[in-house]
């Protein structure tokens, strides 16, 4: 076949293969897009085969996005289905020959194409655990497990066999327990603690706190009421009466504590005095002379030392349980889904390092990482330590693309000075940073907006080492234009000089919509009438969405919530407890009675009354008593697929308002529970058990979105989201 000249993208002029390189992608540049050509470009011109590449995404849903992208785009040109490039991407550079030889690397692609590594960072690292065994000092055969229920299982273990047979310790488990903690809130501390994966700072000390109630002096404070000492300090009046007032209390707690208690007292019961107070206060007014001033240097000291009781019980029981939790896992050969990473990160530190890099490099040459402002410092630790770091065993070479003025997920973990360090390092290491310039998702007015809302000359938005860098626009011929042709104002600000109340905002909200989708004289972008599906509704919070929907609804307007988290802490989910709880022992008259009360069967209260001496051959009972013998034969396919379709549940949600919705999530439920039956074979209780430990809480998704519920329609309707769930979405109006 002859050779041809292929268009190839200009934005990879500027991305060397030979070195490191960070690439900043603002919001509509075309991150993705560059993502899935760079992969083209390394199989044309780098001379490496597909399964030496590997692609890192933050999502399941980016990495599927991505794979399908890439593939397409091979198949493309190995069947020549893309333009020649003109006389001005040749004079440029901007082309790919396409001769037998890259037909060839093509061919080799798309025929490897499922070896090929393009994997969320948590994938990844149970690849590399499962697959480096040796050199990760792991057994070569792991189970994943819960890490919600097996910190349950470790931490009242813990308590038992260490803290409460340490006094030092127990104390403090005894204070919670007095205080009216249950074992559960315990747990939920202690998890929300691991889950921070920081360390608690500042570290409890009991035996400083001790000399510090020894050690102040009680006389001297309580003489603070007369504030004559302080006068001399030139403190305003307001603040010699509140720190007087705040001595002469603390006084009277030592007090307490010297009588009775010890200086648990100032943790459990500091009486009226305020300790943030003067950790706020006194570091500016110190050090003073005289006792007066050595008063309120001792009382700052105690308050330093004070924690707060939950911060006292996790600081003396968490050690214990991290440390069952790690022998517990080890032993069993378990990890969890955060293990994945901390335990990759473990053996490249370890004495086996060395050879686990060897390996890695070995096996992939290019690393490409998406989303980078949303990784940690272990994930980039890991990545650094494995593929950027100089080492003798070989070469890679790593591509950071992202933004960090979308780092969003710090609750998550994420944290944008990592990706700022991460830069910094590339660019000492001799690599390049480049910028994607043009966008491509909004119109060139909203470009222009945009640059103006955030431009660093005037109160910049951004400050330090993250910047707007101003974009052009990529599709200057783009036009919105409202239902009499007029261009439409790219950014609206709405004051109200009053409190507005959500249904008054919502009926606002639904006017301008109806307005914006009048079939008689609808907006158009591009010249394309919008929908009600070319409208997104952003809020804070998941409540005011809910009430954006009423709204919605009460105007007549379709409208679905996009990827609402809570899908288990629904009642959906709790019904489906119901019912399984009754499937697995039908006997038990109130377990069948709950199950007859849900949707499943849909039994009124005067129903229920009725089958109060019911015969075991009637329906309800024989139905309950069919999917027994389908989960004890452990037939969960057709068992889930029965109870939606003879329940009649199916047929009944259709006729309510909200029907949908609790359709889908009942549906997606099931499906959830399925997957889990197939991947770890268990009985109908091991089932229950899963699925009552995701409604509590007790338990965690497998997935970063497992908790979060579907669309529940594909019709084309307004979406209601949070600002987070927003993040790389696109919309004609928001």
């Amino acid at each position: 076949m002859t050779a041809r000249r292929i268009a190839r993208p200009s934005v990879l002029r500027g991305v060397p293969l030979d070195r490191h390189a960070v690439i900043e992608a603002s919001a509509g540049t075309g991150k993705t897009f560059t993502l899935e050509h760079l992969v083209v470009e390394l199989v044309l011109t780098a001379d490496v085969t597909l399964d030496r590449i590997l692609v890192v995404t933050f999502t399941e849903k980016a990495t599927n996005e991505l794979r399908v992208r890439v593939r397409a785009k091979l198949e493309e040109l190995l069947a020549g289905r893309v333009a020649d490039a003109d006389e001005a991407q040749v004079r440029a550079g901007d082309f790919w020959t396409l001769d037998d030889a890259a037909r060839a690397r093509l061919a080799r692609a798309l025929h490897g194409f499922d070896g090929a590594t393009i994997a969320t960072i948590h994938a990844f690292c149970q690849r590399v655990l499962r697959e480096n065994a040796f050199a990760s000092g792991r057994l070569f055969e792991e189970q994943q497990v819960d890490g919600r229920d097996t910190f349950g299982r470790a931490l009242r273990d813990a308590l038992r066999s260490d803290v409460a047979r340490d006094p030092a310790r127990a104390v403090w488990l005894e204070a919670a327990l007095q205080a009216g903690w249950s074992i559960a809130d315990l747990e939920s501390l202690l998890w929300s603690c691991t889950q921070a994966k920081g360390e608690l700072r500042p570290v409890f000390d009991p035996a400083t706190l001790d000399a510090a109630v020894a050690a102040f002096p009680v006389d001297d404070a309580r003489r603070m009421e007369g504030k004559e000492a302080m006068r001399s300090w030139g403190l305003p009046a307001p603040t010699m009466r509140k720190l007087g007032n705040e001595l002469y209390q603390l006084a009277l707690t030592v007090e307490r504590a010297r009588e009775g208690g010890g200086s648990r007292t100032l943790v459990l019961d500091p009486g009226e005095v305020d300790l943030d107070y003067l950790v706020e206060k006194l570091p500016g007014i110190l050090p003073r002379p005289g006792p007066t001033g050595l008063a309120c240097s001792a009382a700052l000291d105690i308050a330093r030392a004070t924690p707060s009781l939950a911060a006292a019980v996790a600081g003396s029981a968490l050690p214990a349980v991290r440390a069952e939790l790690a022998r517990r896992k080890r032993q069993a050969g378990q990890y969890d889904f955060d293990d994945m990473l901390s335990l990759v990160d473990d053996a490249l530190r370890g004495p086996r390092g060395g050879a686990l890099v060897r390996s890695l490099r070995d096996r992939w040459r290019f690393v490409l990482i998406d989303e980078f402002q949303d990784t940690d410092e272990t994930q980039w630790d890991i990545f650094r330590r494995a593929f950027f770091e100089p080492d003798a065993s070989g070469k890679s070479t790593v591509f950071l693309v992202g933004d960090p003025k979308q780092s969003i997920y710090r609750f998550r973990g994420a944290d944008v000075e990592t990706f700022l360090a991460a830069r910094d390092q590339v660019a000492r290491s001799g690599g390049e940073t480049l910028r994607l310039e043009r966008n491509f998702r909004a119109t060139p007015s909203l470009v222009e907006a945009t640059n103006a809302l955030f431009a660093q000359d005037a109160a910049p938005f951004f400050t330090g080492s993250i910047r707007h860098e101003p974009v052009t626009c990529g599709k200057t011929e783009s036009t919105l234009v409202d239902g009499d042709g007029r261009a439409v104002t790219p950014l609206h600000l709405l004051r109200f000089e009053r409190e507005i109340v959500p249904t008054q905002l919502g009926a606002l909200v639904a006017r301008e919509i109806r307005g914006i989708t009048d079939p008689g004289r609808p907006w158009r972008l591009d010249g394309r009438a919008l929908e009600h599906h070319d409208v997104f509704i952003l809020t804070r919070t998941k409540n005011e969405g809910r009430a954006m929907g009423a709204a919605l609804r009460a105007a007549g307007i379709p409208h679905a919530f996009f990827k609402e988290d809570g899908l288990f802490q629904t009642d959906d989910a709790r019904e489906i407890r119901t019912l399984l709880a009754a499937i697995q022992e039908p006997a038990h008259r109130a377990r069948r009675v709950a199950a007859w009360m849900t949707r499943f069967f849909d039994l009124s209260l005067a129903d229920l009354e009725r089958t109060r001496d019911i015969a075991p051959t009637h329906p309800y009972v024989a139905r309950l008593q069919g999917w027994k013998a389908l989960a004890d034969a452990r037939d969960f396919e057709r068992l889930f697929e029965s109870i939606v379709q003879e329940s009649g549940v199916l047929r009944r949600e259709i006729f309510f308002a909200d029907g949908e919705r609790a359709l889908t999530n009942t549906t997606h439920i099931l499906e959830l529970l399925l997957e889990h039956a197939r991947r770890t074979p268990g009985t109908l209780g091991d089932l229950l058990h899963v699925l009552s430990g995701l409604v509590e809480g007790t338990r965690m998704p497998l997935d970063m979105e497992g908790n979060v519920q579907r669309l529940e329609s594909e019709r084309r309707a307004v979406q209601i989201m949070t600002i987070h769930k927003a993040k790389g979405l696109e919309a004609a109006v928001v």
